[in-house]
Formats: structure tokens, sequence, C-alpha cells
């Protein structure tokens, strides 16, 4: 009877720490998909003709790991220039991390600019930083026309 029971009690642990094993190799690789978001994506302003500024995106890693950012690229659009200020690669630790954008604007009318963040995060990942609104001319400089607005001065 001791015997049965001795061989029942290792049987028991054995099995209580295969099955510990197990679950700690489903919580180190479980993979949850997409843990990164960036919060202020999508920001409007106002600005003055000629008026640069550094604009700030938060992004956040929601996971345990650093998320690899292969690349940070800007680009010119309607109105003005979006510029990463950081290079690419570098790592996303888990937390918030902010990326400032130097953005460059010209006259007055609208605008609409972006940079792109591209992450390897279970896959190729690409995130749009996006900065759009009014350039506002102050007195005594000229107003950006619009190509599609049409007024009844114009003949038409």
């Amino acid at each position: 009877m001791r015997t049965i029971l001795s061989w029942v009690s290792i049987a028991f642990f054995v099995a209580g720490v295969g099955v510990l094993a197990y679950a700690g190799y489903l919580y180190a690789t479980q993979q949850t998909g997409p843990v990164v978001h960036v919060a202020n994506a999508d920001q409007e302003l106002t600005l003055e003709p000629k008026e640069n500024r550094t604009v700030t995106f938060e992004v956040v890693n929601t996971g345990r790991k650093p998320v690899r950012v292969v690349g940070l690229t800007g680009s010119c659009g309607l109105g003005g220039c979006l510029t990463p200020k950081p290079e690419a690669p570098f790592d996303l630790p888990p937390g918030k991390t902010h990326i400032e954008c130097e953005l460059r604007v010209g006259p007055a009318g609208p605008i609409d600019a972006r940079a792109y963040l591209y992450l390897n995060d279970f896959g190729l990942q690409t995130h749009v930083l996006r900065v759009h609104g009014q350039i506002v001319a102050t007195s005594g400089q000229p107003e950006q026309k619009n190509p599609t607005d049409a007024s009844p001065s114009d003949g038409q």
C-alpha cells in the first residue's frame, strides 16, 4: 500500500510540473497580435504661413517585449512636409514613446502631410502619422486658392 501511495504521489508531482512547464511555455510564446498603436495618429492644426513646428506623436507598445521599428519615413503633401526626427531602425520599449516630426508649411491654404511608421511586430505593420488642417493667412499675405473652388466672378 505504501509503495502504491508513493508512486501516485510521484505521478501527481510529475504531472503538476509538466502542467506548469506547459503553462510557462504558452505564456512565453503567446502571440496576442499587434501590440503597438499610435494614440494621436491624426492631428488637426491651425497654423500661420511658414510657421514650422515640431509635432509629437505618442506611440504605445502594450506588449511585454520591445518592438522593432524598421522604417520611419516622411513625405510632403498638400501645403507642407512632415519629416520624422529619429532615424530607424530602433526599438520601441514597452509603454509610451514619443516620436517627434518636423512640420514645414507653405503659404495659406489647407494642409495634409503624413509620415509612415513601419514596425516588425508579428509581420510588417504600417502606421500613418498625419497632420491636417488650415494654414491661415495673416493680414497682408495672400491666400492660396483652391483650384476646385469656383466663384461667380470667374465666369462659371
